[in-house]
């Protein structure tokens, strides 16, 4: 195998299909990549166990001196190719991998068998999605604030994910850490197909390699398959069924108000201590007012208070204040807040209704 590459289109190569390789996996085979070389494509394959993709470049038939495969450790092949400037050429010799440029040469050692790899198999099976990346990463980005953490061991695993729905031309997603709630919504054309499935979201956005593209998504029991051009990628979906929290979607709040995110997220951030410890937030909804306040123990207090245009009755809730200040700085300019008395829920919604988050009120800081 022999080819001569720009350094700066093999990087872009090896970016692409990193996601797709742990470093910290115990088995030393899945921290290897299989590249191949024939006519004029080079071919990249990965596997972490939960993620596979393949992607593929075309290349000037020069380029390519010798076809062949190679299966070899992918963090280092990564951190010698860094090192290196403009073209280079990279080949096997003695079962030694070389990567020569114009005055530097690096080398690392081939030691494992190609056929002792995964085969990865990713097929145009199950029901089939057409999504469009960026409103797609939209849904998950901010459905995601509600996800439990994946290192969080106390909690089961469905709550790590997000939900996703497809049913009478509908696309939602939800997530919840009990806590709070997260829903995000799209009308899609398809209304054939029904989906509900479950999947890491963090793994789910970086299976999108151009994110301004488009991309067809096949479902199965076990599995997403995703398409785009020049690469192919599988993620495993989370085993479980995800508790059905489609009625929470018609909670409102006893009062609604129209919010500039520019006033109300600066006075939220303003009141926050860094100690998770202090993350109770008090807001006090008065006429043409709202005040926010956190009270620390043995520390003293924050106030601050905006204009407002909330003209009802004197209203307090308490809620985490982190847990807000996040879902408002995924929110537009301006969007609509709902809450009640201590012991309602404190919604947060975009105007055109296609987001919602529900918050759970906390015992009132005395």
């Amino acid at each position: 195998m022999r080819i001569k590459i720009e350094i700066n289109k093999m990087n872009k190569m090896l970016e692409q299909i990193s996601v797709s390789i742990d470093s910290l996996t115990p088995y030393q085979i899945l921290k290897n990549m299989k590249m191949t070389i024939y006519k004029s494509t080079i071919k990249m394959e990965g596997y972490d166990g939960t993620i596979a993709r393949k992607i593929k470049m075309e290349v000037d038939k020069s380029s390519i001196i010798e076809e062949g495969e190679i299966l070899m450790n992918f963090y280092l092949f990564y951190d010698l190719i860094k090192r290196h400037n403009g073209e280079v050429e990279i080949f096997i010799e003695n079962k030694t991998l070389k990567i020569k440029s114009l005055d530097f040469e690096t080398e690392m050692q081939i030691e494992t068998e190609n056929e002792s790899y995964p085969n990865i198999f990713i097929e145009k099976i199950g029901d089939k999605l057409e999504v469009d990346n960026k409103e797609f990463i939209k849904l998950l980005n901010n459905v995601q604030l509600s996800v439990v953490p994946e290192n969080n061991s106390k909690e089961k695993t469905i709550f790590k994910g997000v939900n996703i729905v497809l049913l009478n031309g509908e696309l939602s997603m939800s997530s919840t850490n009990k806590s709070k709630l997260s829903f995000a919504f799209q009308n899609i054309e398809n209304k054939e197909i029904n989906i509900n499935v479950t999947s890491f979201p963090k793994k789910l956005k970086n299976a999108f390699i151009n994110p301004n593209g488009k991309s067809l998504l096949y479902f199965d029991e076990q599995k997403i398959h995703i398409f785009e051009e020049n690469s192919e990628t599988l993620i495993s979906l989370i085993d479980g069924i995800f508790p059905d929290v489609s009625k929470a979607r018609s909670i409102s709040g006893v009062e609604e108000i129209e919010i500039n995110k520019n006033e109300f997220l600066p006075a939220i951030k303003s009141t926050l201590l860094k100690n998770e410890k202090y993350s109770s937030l008090d807001i006090e909804f008065k006429k043409q007012k709202i005040k926010f306040e956190t009270i620390a123990k043995g520390i003293g207090k924050l106030t601050r208070e905006i204009n407002s245009n909330y003209d009802g009755d004197k209203r307090v809730v308490t809620v985490n204040g982190n847990y807000l200040s996040d879902i408002i700085s995924s929110m537009d300019k301006n969007f609509k807040l709902g809450f009640g008395s201590e012991h309602d829920p404190v919604i947060v919604e975009s105007i055109d209704k296609k987001i919602k988050h529900i918050i759970m009120p906390i015992r009132r800081s005395e």
